[in-house]
């Protein structure tokens, strides 16, 4: 993922550093209380963790609109559309999420987690925070799945969600990051993701569609589906520099 790093894309938090502060002077009781804390202002990377099946069809509605305001905003001409639908409590996997993001799915949480992306040497629960922009939360994604790609040696079924993950940001990094830039090897940012994405992809033998139909173990096509507690991390790293839109 050269030239990038996370670490050059961000700058330290001083929320985070006072809750490992708290942990390091209270041991395993701050843990405890530093886990829930992050478990209960977060939400997952992924529109698959997020939502039930009526939940992804909404989604759909939204992004196709979202696709329409973008040519609209370049000059287009594009056909009248309708405002898309407004989500519900049963559009949303767990009761959180929707405490969070409500019925506009507006992203309202500090932390963004990163389920099925612990590492097998720990297993502790993965946060980033949400204050990251798109690009950002790129960078972070495509540096944690090459750690577990090349670290830890993980096999085609546990990258695929996070390849899906790159996709979702996709659009809106050629949105937000339309300029080509040094650390992206003098090319948009959107094109350099794009190419690692579709890398990727190739060497793993799936499709762009294959991504997007992804769901969770034990998620039901109607959109049943119970997420895992995560564990109570002892220490957390997490950097910020802008709001995302």
């Amino acid at each position: 993922m050269s030239p990038w790093t996370v670490r050059e894309a961000t700058i330290s938090h001083t929320d985070v550093a006072v809750l490992n502060t708290v942990a390091e002077y209270l041991g395993e009781a701050a843990s405890g209380l530093l886990g829930r804390l992050l478990t209960d202002d977060s939400v997952s990377f992924l529109a698959a963790h997020r939502h039930t099946e009526s939940g992804l069809e909404k989604r759909a509605a939204w992004e196709r609109v979202w696709s329409l305001q973008r040519a609209e905003d370049r000059g287009e001409k594009v056909p009248p559309f309708d405002p898309p639908p407004k989500y519900d409590q049963k559009d949303y996997r767990d009761a959180t999420t929707w405490r969070l993001r409500g019925k506009l799915d507006v992203p309202k949480e500090r932390f963004i987690r990163y389920p099925g992306c612990e590492s097998d040497e720990d297993k502790e629960p993965v946060y980033g925070w949400a204050g990251w922009n798109h690009l950002q939360q790129a960078i972070a994604l495509a540096t944690l799945y090459l750690t577990r790609k090349q670290g830890e040696a993980w096999g085609k079924d546990r990258l695929i969600p996070m390849l899906a993950g790159l996709d979702e940001l996709l659009p809106w990094i050629w949105q937000w990051h339309p300029d080509p830039t040094p650390e992206s090897g003098g090319v948009k940012p959107g094109q350099y993701i794009a190419d690692f994405l579709s890398a990727q992809c190739q060497e793993l033998g799936v499709t762009l569609d294959e991504l997007r139909a992804w769901r969770p173990d034990g998620a039901k096509r109607n959109g049943a589906g119970v997420a895992k507690k995560a564990r109570a991390p002892r220490k957390v790293k997490a950097d910020t520099e802008e709001e995302t839109p």
